[in-house]
């Protein structure tokens, strides 16, 4: 389990499962002008050989406001996959064409649903091959858009849209089934770690009054109160919805219970883990040693 640490903050930030000889590169950086989402995180894993690589992507927040026809902010995108074509447009600037494998846009509830607003949610799972310096590539990425709005006096539609849960696969030829069920393993094992959650609402709660210190936030924020307790477990149900419509067309997903909660693993694999936040993957049933405990459902 490989933990990325806020520099700022100096503490844990999210954690993942990290495969055995990939490289790993973490980023989290504190924007407090943004009053929507005043941090960004993204991480990027790659094999041992450097044919695989896996993108944890930024979550993505913005307005929008629409009266007599005149548009202010950012309008959301019609599907989650045409927010992905953008995304593999920014990180491939120089690609001039690709081949469609799979475009699926998937409804799911959304955290907007309680609050009398008009809403969307979608996943969106794109995948393509192309060819890039010389080698046939194909990518797949997958994102949760979630959307709402409400229309107020005069025809004011006034909204807020997120990306969220976004990641991405590019593997050189065609993707293995090995290679998707890495992708499925490190995408579920994916969470923030509870006090930086925390934080991260502390920080957007500050804003609206004034300035923030970050190391006031540090100092302060030692464990989660019942909001923050009640906010992480609907951040994890709702992201555990949007895994459940990435990984449906394959078989042998499977689901087992750990210290961190729900994780999708697959038929045959053993998840072991130990405290407090120690795991392993493996395809043998036996005990990788002393304080190891299977997770419920595995095997």
């Amino acid at each position: 389990m490989h933990t990325a640490i806020d520099p700022a903050l100096h503490k844990a930030a999210y954690r993942y499962l990290l495969p055995k000889g990939w490289k790993s590169a973490d980023s989290v950086t504190w924007d407090l002008t943004n009053k929507l989402h005043p941090v960004s995180t993204s991480s990027t894993l790659t094999s041992p050989d450097g044919k695989t690589q896996i993108a944890i992507l930024p979550t993505e927040a913005m307005m929008f406001q629409v009266q007599n026809g005149q548009l202010s902010g950012t309008m959301p995108p019609d599907t989650a996959t045409k927010a992905l074509d953008n995304v593999l447009a920014a990180t491939h600037p120089n690609l001039k064409s690709a081949n469609l494998v799979v475009r699926k846009d998937y409804d799911v509830p959304t955290p907007f649903d309680s609050q009398g607003l008009k809403t969307k949610g979608m996943v969106g799972i794109l995948e393509v091959s192309f060819e890039q310096d010389g080698k046939q590539l194909t990518e797949l990425l997958s994102t949760t858009e979630y959307e709402g709005s409400h229309q107020g006096d005069g025809g004011l539609v006034q909204g807020l849209w997120m990306m969220m849960s976004g990641y991405s696969l590019t593997c050189e030829g065609q993707i293995t089934k090995d290679e998707f069920y890495t992708f499925a393993t490190v995408v579920s094992s994916h969470r923030a770690d509870p006090i930086f959650f925390a934080s991260v609402m502390d920080v957007s709660s500050r804003q609206q009054t004034g300035p923030v210190d970050l190391k006031s936030v540090s100092d302060s924020v030692k464990g989660l109160d019942d909001s923050s307790k009640a906010s992480y477990a609907d951040s994890l149900k709702y992201r555990s919805q949007s895994i459940a419509k990435m990984f449906p067309i394959y078989s042998g997903q499977t689901e087992v219970s750990t210290l961190d909660g729900p994780l999708s693993s697959y038929t045959g694999l053993h998840v072991w883990m130990k405290k407090p936040n120690g795991y392993f993957v493996t395809d043998s049933s036996d005990s990788p040693g002393s304080g190891w405990e299977a997770a419920k459902g595995s095997g």
